[in-house]
């Protein structure tokens, strides 16, 4: 993801360009010359599913270049909240720190989780219930075997969570979950983060995450109103143990969104990620579908122009929605003050129809210059239960009678 926007787009490809000075000088070698990320050339030899090390950094390197590609058009953020990994990118995106800061600390969670990925022989799954239902599965299962361990690694909607522990553990507990009819599947890693698991990198995480902060010194203290996922608070700064409890912790999506929510209540959210994963637990906990715009969508057939085509309808969905500060100027290439050109479209085929057409006003001087044929009689008159239905109110012997005041201004009223 993010090819056709490497080309298309120069502030993306700009950004991205960017990241992999960092990342080559932290790595050794080039996102986009080596491994073929974002460059003409697919990278050769990567397995089906990509290790730790790999899914990271790659994942900030998207997140943090579609951000800047939407910030370069005027759509700026009043709010953020992420998600698991995704917090990363909240160091620049609330400006608390640099790109290149940002990228470090997901290159060093990465090199930190492989060790989890090499020896903890878990892994992570998906399951379309409530935390009770998932709670009861998980004590079903674990009883069965009382030296290894699952746990609840993400609360993401009222009726959605994930699952982190012991590979075998959460085989039974999806197949479980699968019996009881709930929709269960794993999930391609075997980093199981946000569970105990995650305890056997601890110490190269901490000493790794550390040594990023102390080559960027400073408070790195939030700018926009940052969301955390971890705590369900809003949070002032990122310091390196947030970061370890964000990767141990469970991922509180649901009560935070739901926070958010509270102080404010019809949001437009941006999701900032490769494919909108997130889109269907946001709508579930409360937000209207059409105030999701989902930037990039993942599809297993590329087509020209894929990529374009979602940021376009993105953009298109804010507008829509009512966010007025997209510089079109920006999005078209154009500079400032240039007039934006517009497309000829064919005209909409209407079903032609004539209507006449009478001003009001012709109405009242036909009426002052027709013949009468008596009092109140002429044809522009119109009296009747329609017009004036208090006369169906005026009844004698259950039939609607002309009430004396109209014969009394038939009386008064000229006939000339």
């Amino acid at each position: 993801m993010g090819r056709q926007l490497f080309e298309a787009y120069p502030v993306f490809r700009q950004s991205i360009m960017e990241m992999d000075v960092c990342y080559k000088r932290r790595t050794g070698v080039s996102m986009v010359d080596d491994i073929g990320l974002f460059g003409p050339t697919i990278g050769q030899g990567l397995p089906s599913v990509w290790p730790i090390s790999l899914i990271l950094p790659s994942i900030t390197a998207v997140q943090l270049a579609l951000f800047d590609l939407l910030v370069s058009v005027g759509v700026r953020p009043d709010m953020l909240i992420g998600h698991s990994a995704g917090e990363t990118s909240l160091l620049y995106a609330s400006g608390a720190g640099s790109k290149e800061m940002a990228l470090e600390i997901s290159i060093a969670r990465g090199e930190a989780m492989t060790i989890v990925e090499e020896h903890s022989e878990g892994t992570m799954a998906a399951i379309a219930c409530s935390a009770e239902d998932a709670n009861r599965i998980l004590q079903a299962v674990s009883s069965k075997h009382p030296e290894k361990t699952v746990e609840i690694a993400c609360y993401n909607s009222p009726d959605a969570v994930a699952l982190a522990g012991h590979t075998i553990l959460v085989d039974e507990a999806v197949a479980l979950a699968n019996k009881e009819g709930f929709v269960g599947r794993k999930i391609m890693t075997r980093v199981p983060v946000h569970g105990s698991l995650m305890e056997l990198c601890k110490s190269k995480f901490e000493e790794l995450v550390k040594d990023v902060f102390a080559r960027y010194p400073g408070e790195h203290r939030t700018k926009v109103a940052t969301y955390s996922t971890c705590t369900g608070q809003l949070l002032d700064a990122f310091t390196a143990d947030y970061f370890w409890s964000n990767s141990r912790n469970a991922v509180l999506f649901e009560t935070t969104m739901g926070g958010l929510l509270a102080t404010h209540p019809n949001p437009l959210v941006v999701e900032m990620s490769p494919h909108p994963v997130l889109a269907s637990y946001t709508a579930e906990i409360g937000v209207a579908p059409s105030s999701i715009a989902a930037p990039m969508r993942r599809s297993k057939t590329i087509t020209p122009f894929m990529e374009q085509t979602s940021l376009l309808t993105a953009i298109g969905q804010l507008v829509a929605a009512g966010y007025s500060q997209v510089d079109f100027h920006a999005l078209n290439g154009l500079p400032e003050g240039t007039p934006v050109p517009r497309m000829a479209t064919p005209p909409y085929p209407f079903a032609k129809k004539h209507v006449e057409y009478f001003p009001e006003l012709s109405r009242i001087m036909y009426r002052q210059m027709s013949s009468k044929a008596g009092p109140l009689n002429f044809p522009e008159l119109r009296v009747n239960v329609a017009t004036h239905p208090e006369l169906a109110e005026h009844l004698i012997n259950s039939e609607p009678i002309m009430p004396a005041a109209g014969f009394i201004e038939m009386v008064c009223h000229p006939t000339a």
